[in-house]
């Protein structure tokens, strides 16, 4: 049975940009898009996954609303797996596939460690992993 890090997903970037990434690269059982022109709704009956990740995935519901005459737009899911451990290396692929920043962060309670990365425009900015025990 796989432990599972589970955290956060924030994502930056032009609000066109986000969406094309939610809808390309989210992907699971009976997915379905509703697309309200500036809110965009993605359902899958139990999770997303991220397609181009080692199960990595976001809890089964999401909204993504933005302006698009704004530059800027954010994105942020606390519902967020991964197996056993968070691999930036396909986060630095999106990145610089879909021009958007990624900070991710998550913890795995039976493997002891927590992980932060963040990434801007294709490189890693930082990114930590550290072990922590358990009072007893």
């Amino acid at each position: 049975m796989t432990n599972w890090c589970r955290g956060i997903i924030e994502i930056k970037g032009k609000g066109e940009d986000i969406k094309r990434f939610l809808i390309n690269k989210l992907g699971g059982d009976a997915k379905e898009i509703i697309d309200k022109g500036n809110k965009l709704i993605l359902h899958a009956d139990r999770v997303l996954w991220i397609e181009g990740t080692e199960r990595n995935c976001i809890e089964g519901l999401l909204e993504f609303e933005y302006n698009s005459q704004d530059n800027e737009s954010y994105f942020k899911d606390d519902g967020f797996h991964a197996a056993r451990y968070i691999d930036s290396k396909p986060y630095v692929i999106f990145s610089k596939d879909f021009n958007l920043d990624f900070y991710i962060s998550g913890v795995e309670v039976y493997g002891c460690f927590e992980q932060e990365i963040i990434i801007k425009r294709g490189i890693i900015v930082k990114e930590i992993a550290k072990k922590f025990e358990f009072e007893r």
